[in-house]
């Protein structure tokens, strides 16, 4: 949090953390041999 505020708070894109969206788009394509990307992953929560 000291270092990646914005990021953190999200005072940039929604798309969610990008390094999480890369990982489980890896897991797609090894584990499920789904052709997705970053790109295509989107974190989001609710309440």
């Amino acid at each position: 949090m000291e270092e990646d505020t914005h990021v953190a708070l999200q005072y940039t894109t929604t798309d969610g953390y990008l390094p999480l969206r890369e990982y489980i788009a890896e897991r797609y394509r090894t584990r499920l041999g789904l052709p997705a990307t970053a790109a295509e992953i989107q974190i989001v929560n609710g309440s």
